[in-house]
């Protein structure tokens, strides 16, 4: 016999315990049968939430061809209230448009009965003539935005795009509007200073 027990070599042959090699039994660390350590999570990491979306699940609103939203998800009473407004937008354009034209003709016809002279029917030809294009432009800028109005509330594929395109002629009609408003706010002013300065020249004599 040599050393403790039967087979040499320590107890049971080889070392404590039985089948060698350390412990637990054929480990090579704390780690788990066949291992190397605590090793890994299944799946190779935490992986990314599902969805596939680029961010937190879910995809992404549809793009229309200009990259706007393709659909806008207004209730059926917003759409309602939508295609009123542009209604009554190209109503009130029509109406614009037919004032100047009307407003144009009423400043010829003293002109074409030679009621008035021809400095004064100048004059009055040209002031009624630029108010006639600046309410033609206002009116087509009205019936263009109604249109667009009209077509987010109607249809689906580029709702961003036509809502955009409506509020830049309501802008372009306010912006024109009160342009027009300062002018005249101005203009009476200038008169009013005008006729106290000559009211007071008159005064002085």
């Amino acid at each position: 016999m040599s050393g403790y027990g039967q087979g040499g070599g320590g107890y049971g042959g080889g070392g404590y315990p039985p089948g060698g090699g350390g412990y637990p039994p054929g480990g090579g660390g704390f780690g788990g049968a066949g291992g190397g350590g605590y090793g890994q999570p299944p799946g190779g990491g935490y992986g990314q939430p599902p969805g596939g979306g680029g961010g937190f699940g879910g995809q992404p609103p549809p793009q229309g061809g200009g990259g706007g939203l393709a659909r806008i998800p207004f209730t059926p009473q917003d759409e309602r209230m939508v295609a009123g407004m542009a209604t009554f937008m190209v109503l009130s354009g029509v109406i614009t448009i037919l004032g100047a034209i009307l407003g144009v003709v009423g400043s010829v016809i003293p002109v074409v009965r030679a009621e008035i002279g021809a400095t004064e029917a100048l004059v009055n030809i040209g002031c009624t003539f630029i108010g006639a294009l600046v309410s033609a432009l206002l009116g087509a800028w009205l019936i263009i935005g109604g249109g667009a109005f009209k077509k987010l509330a109607t249809t689906d594929g580029a709702d961003q795009a036509h809502l955009v395109a409506g509020f830049r002629k309501l802008r372009a009609v306010f912006l024109l509007k009160s342009a027009l408003v300062m002018l005249l706010v101005l203009g009476f002013c200038i008169g009013l200073i005008a006729g106290m300065g000559i009211a007071a020249a008159t005064l002085q004599r």
